[in-house]
């Protein structure tokens, strides 16, 4: 309820309506939340008050390796899809991080214990440097249940700190998986770590005074300055609640009854109720929260007890399916980001009582009882927990924000982002499925030039701007400008929005607002967010010149800053990845490749931008084997000349490399461009691919040629004529091979040839070479599989040549997770036959059926293996080629054309996907098209 002067007579009358109270009132801001139980009848009379905003029933809250490290360090393999290899303690060291846990924030790990609840916790690796024998590095247990201590019997919390700062240097197995990451080792395995116990069996807080609000306030009593906590109400996540909006005070001032704010970062799960919309529970939902949805890691070796598949775990680009979404209420964007959340590895608890019911797999491997493996968004919230901790020492030693705000920290996460481009991935940032992607750590602490600023600026009307001129410090790299604000709580029950600050960008005469994306990066044009209190703008590499910041208060409406004599006010804090400071000069040689014909002059423009008022004089020169001479030189920033390459003649025809260098008396630059030579006519192409006269020719087939002698380009040209009067395809082609780009017709012979051309004319015309089609239908509907969709979607294909099937097989492409679930009909609908080409494969053998992803396999009725019998743990789950549940012999002697139906169905939630492309390949035979006349008999 609203606080008032007339408060007094509701309270009053609340507690006649009260038959138990839960928690009792409790000041969050302008409002007061009293929890308890009231009956049915009186809820209208409740409701009726004037100072009576929200009322809610209250669903049960509930608990939600190295390989991670190297994962959010950024150290990836050369396909992207997992860790290049071990060496994460390498790379910290490297980075100078301290092995002092004094150096580091509290993380406070909020959920079912830790260990035995002592702070030895009989876990060495969470001791310094992973010796028992050293100081632990838990600064406290503190225990909010009934139970006896802080100590973790079921493990979910265990697992977590030690995903957050396990330090665990031994080797050999169980320590080291197969391929030598260590498993017990954590994000940041030299910081402080602590321990809260909020559940039993049950979410309890009775020694907490079942309150939200003194369970922050305990937190940063005990001295944490981040929170991880993998809980939440997934019941809860269509609203604001209370506990969104109490966690939204307690991110400003954890401990009002200290002068001053106390602020701490909390960190929370988004849950695990994907991959349904609008699914990220209480109080992650908050505004101020950091939340955080779950990426798969990169262990496809076992099903683990959650029943997360290989394909779970296979691809650190892919979103794992149960990650909870947003939108948030008020249509925001949330999760901000994710972390690897799949087949996680961490130390199991040292309980006596442990029995592993809080996480997916009690012990893993086989055969050891060190180490537990785990699922969920529940451990992807301590990873990043684990990189605030570091993200917070790196502020503080490396750019002197010794006690960077919650704000920081989160624009801090959000300016260093991996964007993901996998399974529920690829899109619009920010996107309700990644947030703005996952945490780079090498991106976060490379040398890159920073400006920020950490709410040392205060809006305090509607309609005030503060600015900041910057320019690109490096263009090869991108520029990611980020602003975030601690906005005061919302009301419960609505969209929790009070105050609006807007981002602007304006460079190159374009404004760009804030979190106004096109996939990875940020397009120009107006689009205000009025959303979200936290905006970004991504410019790719490539970005030069002088660029301005503008934060704009749209609208003040609340008390943003509390604790001052303004009402109505909010701060914010900014990051300016790639942002210079100093007044300096971008150089820039135009073309950046060029081709002539010798002895031709080649001729660049070469431009010296200032940035930020750089007036120095500057001195031009170029290296290469070829004479070069400026236009003017030197010259003044924002000034231009040209560069003239002569002398050409003698040189090879080939590629050469010219290298510019500008020199002030503060700073030199230097660019390079190429020149590529030719010294006559080029030879003409000899074709390849397809050979000349081949049949049944793909419907998209891709022409290949030899590479001829001087040729920079080639002009290809495609006809169904020998004549070429009307071709069907031109194109220009740089390189020795053209795809076709759409699909050609079938058993169509079709004609084609290419002449070469560079930069001193056009060669011959080579031979001309045909191809004759196959006889083939595909189509590509990308058409989304209805989840738990009985009547399910079908594509169809209009074939019209008059051949007659002798045999059938089906090409399909299928996007889905758990096939299981799918079942595939084909229908020739002129002739009413049907064919059951899939039907559930692992069913009844399986109650849910195959459990992996995708199908990218031929169906052939002379295949081996029957399509029910095949579950593949790698690549996808049906493959190569097999026997289709119903024989597709049932079309034969059918003619081939008419229209053909593909139904796809998938008959269980959750899981979904998509029907990508499937092909018809048919053998056929020419029907008899004979003709006889019968004319009458006449008997003379």
């Amino acid at each position: 309820m609203l606080r008032n002067p007339g408060q007094n007579e509701t309270e009053a009358l609340l507690r006649n309506w009260l038959t138990a109270v839960d928690t009792d009132w409790e000041t969050v801001g302008d409002f007061q939340n009293i929890a308890g139980q009231v009956r049915l009848s009186d809820i209208p009379a409740i409701a009726a008050r004037s100072d009576v905003f929200w009322i809610n029933a209250q669903p049960e809250r509930e608990l939600m390796d190295e390989v991670q490290g190297q994962i959010l360090a950024g150290s990836l393999n050369d396909s992207q899809t997992g860790p290049s290899g071990p060496g994460y303690l390498d790379w910290l060291a490297s980075l100078g991080f301290s092995q002092n846990p004094a150096d580091y924030p509290i993380v406070d790990i909020t959920d079912d214990g830790i260990g035995d609840g002592t702070l030895d916790s009989g876990d060495p690796t969470l001791h310094e440097l992973g010796d028992a024998a050293n100081a632990s590095r838990l600064a406290y247990i503190d225990n909010c249940t009934a139970a006896a201590n802080g100590g973790g019997p079921d493990g979910h919390g265990h697992i977590n700190v030690s995903i957050a700062g396990g330090y665990d240097g031994r080797t050999g197995a169980p320590y080291q998986d197969a391929d030598g990451f260590l498993r017990g080792l954590g994000i940041n395995p030299y910081g402080r770590f602590a321990g809260t116990r909020i559940f039993t069996d049950i979410f309890d807080l009775s020694a907490c005074g079942n309150s939200d609000q003194e369970l922050i306030q305990r937190t940063q009593d005990n001295g944490a300055l981040i929170s991880s906590n993998s809980w939440g109400c997934g019941g809860c996540a269509g609203s604001y609640d209370t506990s969104s909006q109490a966690y939204d005070m307690g991110v400003r001032d954890a401990d009002p009854d200290e002068p001053g704010n106390q602020p701490v970062t909390f960190i929370f799960a988004a849950g695990n109720d994907g991959p349904y919309s609008g699914t990220v529970g209480t109080p992650g939902n908050g505004k101020n929260v950091i939340t955080v949805g779950a990426s798969e890691t990169y262990r496809p070796t076992w099903i683990d007890g959650c029943n997360v598949s290989p394909f779970g775990a296979d691809n650190v680009k892919d979103i794992i399916y149960f990650s909870s979404r947003g939108p948030a209420p008020g249509l925001r964007a949330k999760p901000e980001l994710v972390a690897p959340g799949t087949h996680i590895q961490g130390t199991a608890s040292t309980n006596a009582d442990y029995n592993g019911s809080g996480v997916c797999d009690q012990f893993y491997p086989a055969g050891q009882t060190t180490f537990a493996a785990s699922s969920g968004t529940s451990h992807s919230t301590p990873a990043v927990a684990g990189a605030a901790s570091l993200y917070y020492y790196w502020l503080d030693n490396h750019y002197g924000f010794h006690s960077p705000s919650p704000a920081l920290m989160k624009a801090y996460f959000i300016a260093h982002p991996a964007y993901l481009t996998g399974v529920s991935a690829n899109d619009t940032l920010p996107s309700y499925n990644q947030g703005y992607g996952m945490p780079d750590m090498s991106l976060a602490f490379d040398d890159t030039p920073r400006y920020m600023l950490d709410e040392t600026a205060v809006l305090d009307r509607t309609g005030q701007t503060w600015s900041y001129s910057s320019a690109v410090a490096d263009p090869t790299k991108p520029v990611r400008i980020v602003m975030a604000y601690t906005d005061e709580p919302g009301l419960v029950g609505t969209s929790p929005q009070v105050n609006d600050l807007n981002l602007t960008v304006d460079w190159n005469d374009e404004t760009y607002w804030g979190n106004h994306f096109s996939g990875a990066w940020s397009v120009a044009g107006w689009l205000a967010d009025a959303k979200n209190n936290y905006e970004a703008v991504f410019l790719p590499l490539g970005t030069s010149g002088n660029f301005t910041v503008t934060v704009t208060a749209y609208t003040i409406a609340g008390d943003g800053l509390p604790g001052n004599d303004d009402m109505t006010d909010q701060d914010f804090a900014l990051v300016c990845y790639n942002c210079s400071s100093d007044a300096d000069f971008d150089l820039k040689a135009a073309p950046a490749e060029q081709t002539i014909c010798t002895p031709d002059e080649a001729i660049y423009d070469v431009t010296v931008n200032e940035l930020l008022g750089f007036s120095e004089s500057v001195t031009l020169s170029a290296s290469s084997i070829f004479t070069s001479s400026f236009s003017v030189n030197p010259i003044v920033a924002d000034g231009q000349s040209q560069l003239t390459i002569g002398s050409t003649g003698g040189a090879a025809p080939g590629e050469h490399e010219v290298g510019i260098t500008a020199v002030s008396p503060s700073t030199t630059h230097t660019t390079t461009v190429k020149l590529t030579l030719y010294d006559g006519l080029p030879e003409s192409a000899a074709l390849l691919t397809p050979v000349n006269g081949e049949t049944a020719v793909s419907l998209t087939p891709t022409l290949t040629w030899q590479n001829s002698a001087q040729a920079e380009l080639y002009y290809l040209e495609i006809a169904p004529e020998p004549d070429f009067i009307t071709p069907i395809i031109t194109a220009t082609v740089q390189g020795t091979q053209y795809s076709i780009p759409s699909m050609l017709n079938a058993l169509t012979t079709y004609y084609w040839r290419l002449r070469t051309q560079n930069a001193c004319g056009e060669g011959d015309y080579s031979p001309t070479y045909t191809f004759t089609t196959e006889l083939k239908a595909c189509a590509s509907p990308l058409l989304p599989v209805p989840d738990g969709f009985n009547e399910g979607i079908t594509s169809e294909i209009a074939v019209s040549e008059m051949v007659t099937l002798s045999d059938l097989n089906i090409w399909l492409d299928i996007s889905h997770t758990w096939v299981g679930d799918l079942t595939l009909l084909l229908e020739h609908v002129d002739t009413g036959t049907q064919v059951t080409l899939i039907d559930r494969p692992g069913v009844p053998d399986s109650v849910y059926g195959c459990y992996s992803d995708d199908i990218y396999a031929t169906l052939d009725d002379n295949a081996d293996d029957l399509v029910e019998n095949v579950c593949n743990l790698t690549g996808a789950a049906l493959s190569g080629v097999l026997k289709p549940m119903e024989s597709l012999s049932a079309f034969n002697r059918e003619l081939w054309s008419g229209t053909w139906r593909l139904s796809v169905i998938d008959a269980v939630v959750p899981d979904s996907g998509t029907l990508n492309n499937w092909c018809l390949l048919p053998t056929y035979t020419t029907p008899d098209l004979t003709y006889h006349i019968y004319l009458p008999l006449t008997i003379d």
